[in-house]
């Protein structure tokens, strides 16, 4: 696959990576170390970074040493068989509630000293951590000499890569996007097939909810959320928020699953920072009113987009990834603009094995030139999937009529949330490992040839470093499995890569003999357990 070199004024890099900050002032800006060189409860070692990424000096997360993850291996119903919505619900309810106990009780030795103390602070139950507002160095040394405490680290920030030059401003006209030609989503929207019934939820720069293509399928009620200033409506002053909502469940043609409901916490503004995120990413389990009180389970998204990312192997947020799996909330992230570096420039969280990681094509297939690729640092085959980013048109934030074109990763994952979101409306009910092995099924793999070997996989292997497992389709003319989840309720139990690399999947009438059919295709054709859990 030849990769695009595209021109610098068609490249916004809007992928929220991490950029390396100036010099640290101040005093506790003096005594910092880096994560994993603590040895003892020095004053040059009570407050760590993470590796080189820039943080906030004036804001502390306690970790605790005790991780949700057993928690959650034994309250969370771990079933791949398809659920109802009201299992759903009930299954986040008790991962909601167990967490909330966990924290609870595993913190009270830090809470009770904090409120001693007259210190401001946030418990995240989710993540299991407690961010602390200014540190004082005496305060740091009583929290890291309870037994109940692992670290301290100084609160990361993430900010927004600047916006390169582009020869396309705002406008006011409406055109119906490419990339939906590309993935076949307008042959699931002839079969009125259009998202509804799901509900998308992103962690960004906000929405502005009265753009046109925005206004008419806002979840409303417990749809919003922004934990820094506690604002009643949605609102967004960057527009990078607005135009990755708007290309998953947009009207005017620009969004994939139009149909769909949206719901969006803002994270990030200017730049945003791991203690909002994991906000955030407890609203998203538990959606709240605009003020964070009286959480609900059953307002809870199906699928989370993400279009941000920081460094690598990051461990930090594991846990809302880990939260989301077990609730069945599909997590999907953007693989990063750092495709420049070469291989294993893939970032965090996009690396982990338990969320969706998506590079960025151009119409012609072809791997975007910033476009992030594998290995991740964990020897993970990554990204996962790829999707149209390169001159994305979607709405934009400057008035309710206004569109931008935007290339990055940042454009690519909300193509794949669509895509999941068309999916999940035909079959509700799919978990995430189900959900994978359908997009493996039906992707197109006839891309442009490259000669990049990264992980020493070719480009001719699925899944590869480059594309993944290739860009998914959900057209019809390519006889992909989506196809037939979203039309049919049917389904045979086989599959077979076709001439072009594919995977087809049968559908057979009432009758028909399995023997003669398997005769007649002249390929080996292999029976999937996948299609036992997921056949009407």
């Amino acid at each position: 696959m030849a990769r695009l070199k595209v021109a610098s004024f068609l490249l916004v890099a809007t992928m929220l990576s991490i950029v390396v900050s100036g010099a640290q002032t101040g005093l506790l800006g003096n005594i910092l170390t880096t994560v994993g060189t603590v040895t003892s409860n020095t004053v040059s070692s009570l407050v760590e970074t993470v590796g080189n990424l820039p943080f906030d000096q004036n804001k502390c997360i306690i970790v605790m040493k005790e991780n949700p993850k057993p928690i959650l291996d034994v309250v969370a119903n771990n079933s791949t068989a398809i659920w109802t919505e009201d299992q759903r619900v009930q299954n986040i309810q008790n991962i909601v509630d167990a967490l909330k106990q966990h924290a609870a009780q595993s913190q009270s030795s830090v809470t009770n000293l904090l409120q001693a103390a007259g210190v401001q602070f946030t418990s995240n139950w989710i993540t299991n951590t407690i961010v602390v507002l200014d540190c004082p160095l005496n305060l740091i040394e009583q929290i890291l000499a309870l037994v109940s405490v692992k670290k301290v680290i100084y609160d990361l920030i993430i900010t927004l890569d600047p916006p390169q030059p582009t020869a396309d401003s705002p406008s006011n006209t409406a055109t119906a996007g490419w990339g939906a030609t590309k993935i076949k989503a307008t042959d699931v929207w002839a079969t009125s097939n259009t998202g509804q019934g799901i509900v998308v939820g992103t962690i960004d720069t906000g929405v502005r909810a009265t753009h046109e293509t925005l206004v008419n399928n806002w979840i409303g009620s417990y749809g919003w959320y922004d934990p820094a200033q506690k604002t009643a409506t949605p609102f967004d002053a960057n527009g990078h928020g607005t135009h990755t909502m708007a290309t998953i469940v947009g009207g005017k043609g620009v969004g994939i699953a139009p149909g769909a409901k949206w719901m969006s916490c803002k994270a990030c503004s200017s730049s945003c920072s791991l203690s909002l995120m994991n906000q955030c990413a407890q609203f998203m389990l538990c959606p709240t009113d605009t003020n964070g009180n009286n959480c609900n389970p059953a307002k809870a998204p199906h699928i989370v987009s993400n279009s941000w990312g920081t460094g690598q192997g990051m461990t930090y947020f594991q846990p809302m990834i880990d939260a989301w799996s077990a609730a069945r909330i599909i997590p999907i992230f953007s693989a990063g603009n750092s495709g420049a570096n070469g291989c294993s420039s893939v970032v965090s969280p996009g690396d982990s094995a338990k969320v969706f990681s998506v590079g960025a094509t151009d119409t012609s297939d072809a791997l975007g030139s910033f476009s992030s690729i594998g290995p991740a640092v964990n020897g993970l085959v990554k990204p996962d999937f790829i999707a149209p980013g390169v001159s994305v048109r979607s709405a934009w934030n400057g008035n309710s009529a206004d569109y931008m074109s935007l290339s990055g990763t940042s454009m690519a994952a909300p193509h794949l949330a669509g895509t999941i979101a068309l999916a999940l409306s035909a079959r509700p009910g799919f978990c995430f490992d189900t959900m994978k092995e359908v997009l493996m099924s039906s992707t197109d793999r006839s891309l442009p040839s490259t000669p990049l070997t990264c992980g020493g996989i070719s480009d001719t292997i699925f899944p590869n470093n480059e594309a993944g497992t290739s860009l998914p389709s959900t057209g019809e003319a390519d006889m992909p499995m989506l196809i037939f989840f979203m039309t049919t309720t049917k389904l045979i139990a086989l599959r077979a890569p076709n001439v072009k690399n594919m995977f087809s999947t049968f559908k057979l009438s009432s009758g028909s003999d399995l023997e003669n059919m398997i005769v007649k295709t002249e390929v080996r054709i292999e029976p999937i357990e996948l299609m036992n859990r997921i056949t009407a």
